[in-house]
């Protein structure tokens, strides 16, 4: 059976998650995505990134701080309606998943492993 995969960033010691993911904001935007803010549980404690990836649907990609307050994670990722499908296989949604992690995940855990314990959890 074929699987979507999961994606988290942990907090540092001490670091809020809605901390981690104004850093997650700031990194997208740095990375030319566009972004938006919610509020579901808690204070703005949900992230949506709008991906256009070259060869791949228009999509949406959704994070939120987990129950934990430990960690941000990706919840899942869905093709934006110019996208003119309704769903995306678990091939586009992991490599979407895979570009994106790439992209501002990494990028946060490098610029910050020197100084920090920060770890990025990739679930197959």
């Amino acid at each position: 059976m074929k699987r979507y995969k999961d994606c988290l960033l942990i907090c540092n010691e001490g670091q809020k998650p809605i901390e981690l993911l104004d850093i997650v904001e700031t990194v997208s935007t740095q990375q030319k995505y566009q972004t938006e803010r919610y509020k579901t549980m808690a204070d703005r404690d949900t992230l949506a990134v709008d991906l256009r990836e070259e060869g791949y649907p228009p999509s949406r990609l959704i994070m939120s701080t987990n129950a934990d307050g430990n960690a941000v994670s990706i919840v899942n990722i869905v093709p934006m309606r110019d996208s003119g499908i309704s769903q995306l296989g678990h091939t586009k949604y992991n490599n979407l998943l895979d570009i994106f992690k790439t992209k501002v995940f990494v990028s946060i855990h490098e610029s910050q492993k020197m100084r920090s314990k920060r770890i990025l959890k990739i679930m197959p």
